[in-house]
């Protein structure tokens, strides 16, 4: 799924000096011509992970120049996308670079006084990709306007264009370009919570690779895990606990109505800053409000076992969590933890999602079987 990019400033008023080529005989393209000759060598080796590769786009024949706008379809590519906020670089003397990107095209153009000859790469851009690098082939080129320096036209042909692909280096997750790179699960263009896709290109529910920042917080916590480190492959006897009282203001309707809204209730720890525990509880079945305050989840849900949920005002909501599970659903994560330890408890509803935190920094104990802090 690609991302929709916004568009870099780019002036048009000299409209590509098509105006005045036309008024000088100097217009040698008509529009809409579809032009591409593919480098006869092949594709680089791909690279393991996300890569970003240069594509070179040259003017292949004789001529001289004063504008080029060019419109390049990357369809055929199976995933990625130009990205940066220069993606292409002109030669020396160009200026007036058009990167008008949309959903697997891209305009790149140029126009000024400097005369521009070919044959000679025109534009490098950076293309990315978590698959293998692409093809030549992979990128259709139209050029949309030119505009020759000396009439006749004769003495300007047509430009002809060829893509060549460069040189491909790895590159590092970058979440939110909408590229599934290596070591993200999933990348929807965006880092919002509430989506589906955590801000961390993760796919744990709810639960961000790493803590949530604007959560609401409690004036009393407790977090215990146990492992059960006699029996581990079992997990039969591991168990945990989360529990937020005298927490700040919040109210009936913060809760999302658990029992028929489509919202996702997930417990979250962090160790050290990151994520070492994530459970989703769905809304709907297990579910019940209680009286006018709350909601309770009874059952077995990802071996989270019970949940309330009390509104209230400032110090008076409450958060409680509960999971274990003989069938070995629920693993308490690796034991001793690196503090701090944070919990948290994140309410999405794909619109307004609301988290609940809180940080231990001294556990009463922390051992390979148990921890306990408050």
């Amino acid at each position: 799924m690609l991302k929709m990019n916004e568009r870099n400033s780019w002036a048009r008023p000299r409209a590509f000096n098509i105006d005045r080529a036309c008024k000088t005989g100097k217009l040698i393209a008509g529009l809409g011509a579809v032009l591409l000759l593919s480098s006869a060598s092949a594709a680089p080796a791909a690279i393991s992970g996300s890569q970003a590769c240069n594509v070179v786009f040259s003017v292949s024949n004789t001529t001289d120049l004063q504008a080029l706008q060019l419109t390049i379809d990357y369809s055929g590519v199976a995933s990625g996308a130009f990205v940066g906020n220069a993606v292409c670089n002109l030669p020396a003397g160009l200026s007036d670079v058009l990167n008008d990107r949309s959903a697997q095209s891209m305009v790149v153009g140029w126009a000024n006084t400097v005369t521009f000859s070919g044959p000679a790469a025109f534009a490098t851009c950076t293309f990315t990709t978590p698959g293998a690098a692409p093809a030549a082939g992979d990128f259709a080129v139209t050029i949309d306007d030119a505009s020759g320096d000396n009439p006749p036209a004769a003495a300007d042909p047509m430009p002809t264009v060829a893509v060549t692909i460069g040189t491909c280096v790895p590159v590092a997750s970058d979440c939110g370009n909408s590229i599934v790179e290596q070591g993200e699960e999933c990348d929807d263009g965006n880092v919002v919570l509430g989506d589906g896709c955590g801000a961390h290109c993760n796919l744990t529910g709810s639960c961000s690779g790493t803590p949530e920042s604007g959560c609401r917080h409690g004036a009393s916590s407790s977090l215990l895990l146990k492992d059960d480190t006699k029996n581990p492959a079992s997990n039969a006897k591991d168990q945990g606990q989360y529990q937020l009282k005298k927490g700040d203001a919040t109210s009936l309707e913060d809760f999302k109505n658990p029992v028929g809204a489509a919202a996702t209730y997930s417990w979250c720890v962090y160790d050290a800053g990151q994520l070492i525990l994530g459970k989703d509880i769905p809304a709907g079945s297990g579910w019940a409000q209680k009286g006018t305050t709350g909601f309770g989840f009874k059952g077995d849900a990802d071996g989270v076992t019970l949940i309330g949920l009390k509104a209230g005002g400032a110090g008076k909501s409450q958060i409680k969590v509960q999971a274990k599970s003989k069938a070995g659903d629920f693993a308490s994560p690796t034991l001793p933890l690196t503090e701090p330890v944070t919990a948290q408890f994140v309410i999405d509803d794909h619109v307004t999602p609301i988290c609940f935190e809180s940080t231990f920094g001294t556990a009463t104990k922390n051992t390979a079987s148990q921890y306990n802090a408050k």
